[in-house]
């Protein structure tokens, strides 16, 4: 259960989750296949309609996504992903 907000009534907010995470990790998963390297994949990944919804038109939303949404959630599917050197 998330620690911030209301309570939640509905599963919304952890589909929206769930959904961000697919698409992180599928982002990251074709960007491997056409031999991107991390350094690379991660100016790539984007998550932009994902940030458009949890930020909005807030740019301090914005700035809290790319520092404690984006990158960890392309560092941890680069992780999970990425062949072991």
């Amino acid at each position: 259960m998330p620690g911030h907000g209301p309570l939640l009534r509905d599963d919304g907010y952890i589909r929206q989750v769930q959904a961000l995470m697919r698409s992180a990790s599928g982002q990251v998963r074709d960007a491997l296949a056409r031999g991107e390297t991390a350094k690379e994949i991660r100016r790539a990944v984007t998550l932009a309609p994902e940030r458009r919804a949890f930020a909005g038109d807030s740019a301090v939303r914005d700035a809290l996504f790319s520092s404690y949404v984006l990158g960890p959630a392309v560092d941890s599917a680069l992780a999970d992903l990425a062949p072991a050197s």
